[in-house]
């Protein structure tokens, strides 16, 4: 077992609420259920090394927010584990099963509703990778912006995210792809990319040059 996979692990033996005299029993069936999900065949980059850098930039928040609790901290690592556990590149209600999947394991760990709701809205908040319009858990911008950190990676590390894409949508004809991807950074690159003020320092520019230089390659 990786170091990624023993925190994982570690962690989802904190939320067992049978621990006291527990064989692990949950903590077994959810990190083999996380893993099994992140390592299918057709996954190049929704992996486990998607959550384990998500999962290494938390300290990135910790340090800098003000928002900054432990039930935030559980909010956002239950988000990072769940929120693209179930990832079909044809399918177009991924979120939407990824939460279910999340709804059934906090149910198992006999979670809060004010944790479940937290959880549940920011895994959804990835389908249009927005800030909802209704009040909001105060790690939901901090969550996005590390969802989207892969854009501002150097030149090479961001070229091999780009082909990893490419990879999982390998069914789309190249036509389609280059029209789709397109559309999806423009989306992206619009206005701003990221939400808290920390990473918007950190990883803005990066990522505008990445998102402009991919788009020129795609429309050549």
């Amino acid at each position: 077992m990786n170091n990624f996979n023993a925190k994982i692990l570690t962690f989802l033996n904190e939320l067992d609420p049978r621990k006291e005299g527990s064989t692990g029993a949950l903590s077994a069936k959810w990190s083999e259920r996380i893993v099994a999900s992140y390592t299918e065949d057709h996954r190049f980059y929704h992996t486990l090394a998607h959550l384990e850098v998500m999962w290494a930039n938390l300290g990135i928040g910790k340090e800098e927010a003000d928002w900054w609790s432990s039930d935030q901290e559980l909010v956002l690592k239950l988000a990072i584990l769940f929120h693209d556990i179930i990832y079909d590149p044809r399918a177009n209600d991924n979120e939407e099963k990824s939460n279910e999947l999340f709804i059934a394991f906090a149910q198992d760990a006999n979670l809060t509703s004010s944790i479940t709701h937290a959880v549940s809205q920011t895994i959804l908040a990835t389908i249009k990778h927005r800030l909802p319009d209704a009040p909001y858990t105060p790690c939901l911008p901090f969550f996005l912006d590390l969802d989207l950190e892969v854009l501002s990676r150097p030149r090479s590390s961001y070229g091999a995210y780009a082909t990893a894409i490419r990879q999982e949508y390998i069914h789309v004809p190249e036509p389609d792809f280059r029209v789709g991807r397109t559309a999806v950074l423009q989306n992206l690159g619009a206005g701003d990319i990221y939400f808290t003020e920390v990473c918007k320092k950190l990883w803005t520019q990066e990522a505008k040059d990445n998102i402009a230089r991919e788009i020129a390659e795609l429309c050549t």
